[in-house]
């Protein structure tokens, strides 16, 4: 067995629904998981490429209600 090491770059919060940013070292990527907190399951939201990033933020407001939408019909009650 291996440890691995926590790649988390930033965590925000968005109502129930936390939003992690990990950053992809070998792919050059930022990748963006949604979490309800109520619920064990993480789905990957998307990635973009580190030269297309300007505004964390923006990006995750411009986004995140229709995969919060896609998360409740995939997972939640």
């Amino acid at each position: 067995m291996k440890e691995i090491k926590n790649d988390i770059r930033k965590k925000y919060q968005y109502k129930d629904y936390v939003v992690y940013v990990k950053y992809n070292e070998e792919e050059l990527t930022y990748e963006f998981y949604l979490q309800n907190e109520k619920y064990g399951i993480i789905s990957l939201m998307f990635g973009i490429p580190k030269s297309d990033i300007e505004d964390i933020e923006s990006i995750i407001l411009a986004n995140i209600e229709d995969y919060i939408l896609t998360y409740k019909v995939d997972y939640e009650d």
